[in-house]
């Protein structure tokens, strides 16, 4: 069984963005940040600790000279549990492009979207826990079912 270790170095990245919001917050009143920059940083380091827990949970590796893809993640998620894949999409959308590519400063886009990504990353950890996790342990549970008829 895997350890969930990468759940506390994925929750680390959530809490640095979090922090990094915390200096542009301005009003609490105010419906937006005040600083793009500092949106984009918080947007990508959000999104990269849900790649993180991902790339563990998975056991996901680029090629040399390659990086994952969206498709890659997603293909694996779709393979455990569909639901997860909304959330991951929905992740991608919110902190990754919104975010961290456009800049939104719409406080609901980015918080939602790190709401998201920890309900992600804490799923990661739940399944993580269970004695088949991740794409091997779907592997041999199909590979148990077949064997079995």
């Amino acid at each position: 069984m895997k350890e969930a270790t990468h759940y506390l170095e994925a929750i680390r990245y959530i809490d640095n963005a979090k922090s990094i919001l915390k200096t542009i917050e301005g009003s609490k009143k105010s419906l937006l940040y005040t600083d793009e920059k500092y949106v984009k940083q918080a947007a990508h380091t959000a999104y990269t600790g849900v790649l993180y827990a991902l790339d563990k949970f998975f056991d996901l590796k680029a090629q040399k000279g390659k990086h994952l893809s969206e498709n890659d993640y997603t293909n694996a998620l779709s393979k455990v549990n569909s639901k997860m894949n909304k959330h991951f999409a929905e992740i991608y959308r919110n902190l990754h492009i919104a975010g961290g590519y456009e800049g939104t400063l719409l406080k609901k886009t980015i918080i939602g979207g790190i709401e998201a990504a920890e309900f992600l990353i804490d799923w990661t950890k739940v399944k993580t826990n269970k004695p088949l996790n991740g794409i091997e342990g779907f592997k041999k549970k199909i590979t148990t079912k077949k064997s079995k008829n």
